[in-house]
């Protein structure tokens, strides 16, 4: 599958081709995934908790992995399964499921399917205007330190100091918070106002953070980070993942709050908000054991 061109229209970034995938569907992910057994191996499975500091922050963007191998039922069924020999509950099920998961998130983006990394790098220009390396650090260091995050700020404070969910969006003083005027700014301040009391106080930092995890990736493949650059550009994720969020849901909840902002509201035909709650949900999925903090 070219996850080139089935992100490209999704408005994010990807880069060049997942290894030994299939249709770039989603649908809406079945719940047919799990495989709970007996209400007792249910248990023990969730009981388990998985502190892995090498996958954490590739699963930070995970929502773009699940996505580009062609949704949760898929990953679940046709990738996890058959590389995970235990039973959920049973000793050993969450270790097996964890390699699993290291072979598939850890680095998606294989070299040996873009050799050279020329369309990788095509997917940076085209999507980021990064054409080498010094232009993508800057790219990352923004997404990390600042972001949209930044941009969403100034547009929560203009509602905030003008009746939060109940403002008039039209008399709202845009120049007083460095608003520009026109149909995007309009968009974003409704976006908000909408949806005001379902943001978190961490705003959508998540939907910065996603897209970082995701370029570095994507930075792999086009060989403009080596894999120990990457690790070192991932691991500053983490501290902010955890400074701003407590559990991997009202992650993924701010970042397709922060999509939904960023479109303006545009719905692209692309249901992420159902990617990102069948990803976590059921025994494969390693969100269930991946602690958070």
């Amino acid at each position: 599958m070219n996850f080139k061109t089935t992100c490209a229209v999704l408005g994010i970034t990807a880069a060049a081709a997942f290894s030994s995938c299939g249709s770039s569907s989603t649908g809406d992910a079945a719940k047919t995934a799990d495989t709970p057994g007996t209400a007792a191996n249910a248990t023990a499975a969730k009981s388990e908790t998985v502190q892995d500091e090498k996958i954490y922050p590739f699963m930070l963007g995970g929502i773009y992995f699940f996505n580009g191998y062609g949704g949760p039922d898929r990953v679940f069924n046709q990738m996890i399964k058959p590389e995970v020999h235990k039973q959920p509950g049973e000793a050993g099920f969450v270790p097996e499921l964890e390699t699993a998961y290291v072979k598939y998130f850890v680095f998606p983006f294989k070299k040996e399917d873009d050799p050279g990394g020329a369309e990788a790098r095509a997917t940076l220009k085209e999507w980021w205007d990064i054409k080498n390396k010094e232009e993508l650090e800057k790219s990352l260091n923004w997404l990390l330190n600042e972001g949209h995050q930044e941009v969403y700020t100034a547009y929560h404070k203009a509602l905030e100091e003008n009746g939060g969910n109940t403002a008039d969006i039209g008399k709202i003083d845009l120049k007083k918070y460095a608003l520009d005027k026109g149909k995007e700014t309009t968009a974003r301040l409704q976006v908000v106002k909408d949806n005001y009391a379902a943001f978190s106080k961490a705003g959508i930092k998540a939907w910065d953070l996603a897209r970082y995890v995701n370029n570095i990736c994507i930075a792999f493949q086009a060989d403009y980070l080596s894999s120990d650059e990457a690790i070192v550009w991932l691991s500053k994720a983490t501290p902010v993942a955890r400074q701003h969020y407590d559990n991997w849901d009202t992650y993924f909840k701010d970042f397709n709050l922060g999509r939904l902002f960023w479109t303006g509201g545009k719905k692209d035909g692309n249901d992420f908000n159902s990617v990102a709650s069948a990803m976590q949900q059921g025994d494969y999925s390693l969100y269930k054991y991946l602690a958070f903090k």
